[in-house]
C-alpha cells in the first residue's frame, strides 16, 4: 500500500484493549455491526492499526510503532494466532508490534445474522470484506483510506513468523496456504469487470464487486507504479472510496467480496 499523511488525516488512537482501530482511514473492514468476530485494518495519525474483537467483544488495537504513510509503498501484513489471540504487525518485513490478543474465533460465522442497524438488517455490509472505506458507511468519525493498494493475500497459516522476514519482491503466486488473493490488475477504471480471486482455494474463487463513482474526482483510479521492480500492470487507487448506501465525503468506490458457503 501507499499513502500520504495530507491525504489521511485520521487522528491518533489510543492502542491497546480497545477497538479504536475503526476511527483511523480504513483499508480493509471486515466489522459486523455491533457484534463481536469482526477485524479492519487502517490507519491513524500515518500508523497502522489492527484491530480485532472476539465473540463476546474482547477487543485489541495493535498499532505500528513507525509511520507508514510517507508516500513510498510498504508491505504491510498483519498476522493473528487462532489457539491463544497472539497478534503481529510487520512493516518491509520488520515486526513492529506484537501483543496477546483476544482468544478465540473471529472468523465470520457461517450462521451469523446481521443485526437491524442500516435501516433494516445490514446484509449488505456485514458479510463482507470491504477495501477503501467502513464498510457501513457509518459516518465521518470512520473515515476512508485515500492511497494505493497493490496485492492483497488472505492465508490460512502464519506465513510470516520471527522477528522479520523479506518482503516479496515480485506478485504474490498461490500456494497452498492461500485462500484469498488479489492483483487488482484486470478491473478497469470504471469497475465494470469482477474484482478476480486467483488463489485457486477449494471452495473459491472468492470473487469480489467493484463500485465506481463519488464525486470528484470519481474513483477508483489506476496508476502505473507498482511497489515491484518488474513490470507489472497498474495498481488500484483507493482514494476517497465509500459505500454507496450514503452520501460521499470525498468520492469514490467500494470492493467487496464475502467468502462462497
Amino acid at each position: 500500500m501507499r499513502g500520504s499523511t495530507a491525504e489521511n488525516n485520521a487522528a491518533p488512537i489510543a492502542c491497546g484493549a480497545n477497538y479504536d482501530w475503526i476511527y483511523g482511514n480504513i483499508l480493509l473492514d471486515r466489522d459486523r455491526f455491533n457484534q463481536g468476530r469482526a477485524f479492519g485494518l487502517a490507519f491513524a495519525d500515518g500508523y497502522a492499526a489492527f484491530g480485532l474483537n472476539n465473540e463476546f467483544q474482547a477487543a485489541w488495537t495493535l498499532c505500528s510503532s513507525q509511520r507508514v504513510l510517507d508516500g513510498s509503498w510498504h508491505h504491510v501484513a498483519v498476522q493473528r494466532r487462532r489457539s491463544d489471540g497472539r497478534l503481529w504487525l510487520h512493516v518491509d518485513g520488520v515486526l513492529e508490534a506484537e501483543a496477546d490478543g483476544p482468544d478465540g474465533d473471529v472468523s465470520y460465522p457461517d450462521n451469523g445474522t446481521p443485526g437491524d442497524y442500516c435501516g433494516g438488517p445490514c446484509v449488505n455490509s456485514d458479510p463482507f470484506v470491504v477495501l477503501g472505506a467502513e464498510k457501513h458507511d457509518a459516518g465521518p468519525s470512520f473515515p476512508a483510506f485515500n492511497g494505493w493498494l497493490d496485492e492483497l493475500r488472505f492465508s490460512s497459516n502464519l506465513r510470516y513468523g520471527g522477528a522479520g522476514f523479506v518482503p516479496p519482491a515480485a506478485a504474490f503466486v498461490p500456494d497452498a496456504d492461500t485462500v484469498a488473493l488479489y492483483h487488482f490488475d484486470a478491473l478497469p477504471g470504471d469497475c465494470s469487470a469482477t474484482l478476480s480471486d486467483s488463489s485457486g482455494a477449494s471452495g473459491g474463487p472468492s470473487d469480489g464487486a467493484c463500485s465506481f463513482g463519488g464525486a470528484p474526482p470519481p474513483g477508483p483510479a489506476y496508476s502505473e507504479s507498482t511497489p515491484f521492480v518488474e513490470a507489472k500492470l497498474p495498481a488500484l487507487s483507493a482514494a476517497g472510496l465509500a459505500l454507496l448506501t450514503g452520501a460521499f465525503a470525498a468520492g469514490g468506490a467500494l470492493l467487496s467480496w464475502r467468502r462462497p458457503k
